[in-house]
């Protein structure tokens, strides 16, 4: 098939896959998604970052990685592998890839290798070299610096910095479950993509938030955000300005809220639906925000993308 990179700066392509019509993931509703690989030409090495999920993406990922090649006028060879996450989303493609490039070195994080050998027992002969916060992989003159990041959100997972372009590579953190055209943040409108990025992380992060305020002092101490250009996830937009999210991120996992209420109610007989009408007319009375799920038919998803930033909820169920 034929399907083009987007150079995202010198030297780095994205290089994901598109998956336009999937609409549901660990069970909340989505209007498709994005796998997001990227490939990094040093001037000894390329780097793949990420892979991708099934149902033909491998095919994608394959005809992205040979259109990069082509615009930086070089043979297809890739020489590292570097697996920030191992679910199946981000992992299902790797083996196919390592045995296209036999030669490759592969990274992870301890977890991640161990997770990597229980999943697929094909990894069994495959040589993966462990990394931790702080390791550095020179691919010549273009330097990757590791940054573990576990239970965000997976035990396995880690960032990525490339640290010559302050380009963060963060897999599954601050991204979106969307499937646009194009590859930025920045190319649509800012509410849109912010309200997606809350869902993912009220749905995928939101568990992992003490990890995710201690992540922050710790990149924030150690001068990385002041150093930080640009974010690449593994799922949705890239963010040019990654100022917007990272204070989004900071701000919901500290529990600022806003003025609002959810109400999440059930009924069988209406009484119960009435009541919480009249608990919204009472809150929308005082200048507050009301917001109201009815079990039956709203998605839980909704839900909790609700309950973040809400200053309190109000449940009411059938006796």
């Amino acid at each position: 098939m034929k399907a083009e990179s987007v150079k995202i700066t010198d030297g780095v392509y994205w290089v994901g896959a598109l998956h336009w019509n999937t609409r549901s993931f660990h069970g909340f509703a989505i209007p498709g998604t994005t796998y997001n690989c990227y490939l990094v030409f040093g001037e000894e090495k390329v780097a793949l970052i990420d892979n991708v999920f099934s149902d033909g993406m491998i095919d994608q990922l394959n005809a992205r990685i040979e259109d990069a090649f082509a615009k930086e006028g070089r043979e297809v060879n890739i020489d590292v592998f570097i697996q920030c996450h191992t679910e199946l989303d981000h992992s299902i493609g790797l083996k196919e890839t390592i045995d296209r490039f036999p030669k490759a070195e592969v990274y992870a994080s301890p977890k991640g290798a161990e997770f990597l050998e229980k999943q697929y027992h094909n990894y069994s002969d495959v040589e993966i070299t462990t990394v931790k916060t702080g390791d550095n992989i020179d691919l010549g003159g273009k330097t990757l610096t590791i940054v573990s990041a576990p239970m965000l959100h997976w035990p396995d997972s880690m960032f990525v910095m490339f640290v010559e372009e302050g380009i963060l590579f963060s897999n599954d953190a601050f991204g979106q479950h969307l499937c646009l055209s194009k590859r930025y943040a920045e190319d649509y409108d800012e509410g849109f993509i912010l309200n997606a990025a809350k869902k993912f992380y009220a749905n995928l992060v939101v568990l992992g938030a003490p990890m995710l305020r201690m992540k922050l002092q710790e990149l924030t101490d150690a001068g990385i955000v002041d150093q930080i250009k640009m974010i690449a996830p593994c799922h949705g937009q890239i963010w040019k300005d990654p100022s917007k999210i990272v204070k989004a991120y900071s701000d919901w996992a500290t529990g600022v809220c806003e003025d609002k209420i959810t109400i999440i109610y059930d009924t069988m007989h209406h009484s119960t639906e009435k009541l919480a009408y009249q608990i919204a007319e009472g809150i929308m009375s005082e200048g507050v925000e009301a917001k109201i799920y009815f079990m039956q038919e709203d998605f839980e998803s909704e839900v909790v993308n609700d309950i973040l930033d809400s200053k309190a909820i109000a449940l009411g169920a059938p006796q």
